[in-house]
Parts: C-alpha cells; structure tokens; sequence
C-alpha cells in the first residue's frame, strides 16, 4: 500500500510540473503564430485584397491547436454566431491586459481603408513581437524549471516515504 501511494504521489507531482511548463509553452506558440498571422494578413490585404474571413480560413489551418480554435471562433464571431466576450474563453494561458489587447487588435480588423489597416497591423505586431520574444524567453526559463522543480519534489516524497 505504500508503494502504491509513493507511486501516485511521484506521479501527481510530475504531471503537476508537466502542466505547469505547458502554461508557458502555450503562450509562447500562441504569440508566435500571432506574429505569423499578423504578416500573413498584411501581406494578404495588400495584394490580393480578400474578404476577411476568406483570409483567417486560408490562414487556420497552418497554426497551432490554440490558435487555430481562436481564429475558428473569431470567424464565427465575424458570421455572428457569437459575441466578443467568447473569443477569449480558451485563452486562459494569458493574463487580462494581454486578452484585452488580442481582442482589441482583432476586434478592428477589417474596419478601416487599406493604407490604415497596413499602419495599423505593423503598430500590432511590433507590440506583439516584443510580447512573444518576452514569452519565449520566460518559456525557455521557467518551462524546463518547474517540471525539474516537481521532479525534485517527487524525489524528496521519495525520500520521505522510504
């Protein structure tokens, strides 16, 4: 029986470190595929002129699981199925300020002449580029801490327990 509750305990505080370090790893592929789309847009606006949605469908399925949903949503959002509110419910690897700022950027998407939209994405993804630079610096530190962290943990439960 013992066993057994070491066995589970080494366990839960490795997966516990796991789920941790993914927090990190989602964001900094989420701001990564943001800055892809951002360029993907611009380029798209500039010389083909498509529709919007046209767009973000031609560009979904080249992106990670996080922001492939996000943009499903948001095309769903441009068809009305859905209000703004829901367009951040899986976004929970990120905090309020950066929500809002995502949600605002694609909030106004398509909703000024071309020449604005193209001042308007290189000023968003300025922003965001620091952001994901940011989060991949802070992916590469704290991922690989908190799982070699809980490691440790599982180790001295370990310990205790023998």
């Amino acid at each position: 029986m013992k066993i057994l509750l070491l066995i589970v305990a080494i366990f839960c505080s490795i997966l516990c470190g796991i789920v941790i370090s993914r927090h990190f790893s989602r964001r900094k592929y989420f701001y990564i595929d943001l800055c892809d789309f951002c360029q993907f847009y611009k380029v798209k606006i500039s010389y083909s002129r498509q529709k919007l949605s046209q767009i973000i469908l031609e560009a979904s399925s080249k992106y990670h699981k996080e922001f492939e949903i996000f943009l499903s949503s948001y095309v769903r959002y441009i068809d009305g199925e859905v209000d703004a509110n829901t367009l951040s419910l899986n976004l929970s690897f990120l905090d309020k300020e950066e929500k809002r700022q995502i949600l605002d950027y694609f909030l106004s998407l398509g909703s000024m002449t071309i020449d604005e939209e193209i001042e308007k994405q290189s000023n968003y993804f300025a922003t965001f580029d620091i952001t994901r630079k940011t989060s991949e610096m802070q992916n590469n530190k704290f991922s690989t801490l908190y799982v070699k962290l809980f490691i440790c943990l599982a180790v001295f439960i370990f310990i205790i327990f023998i």
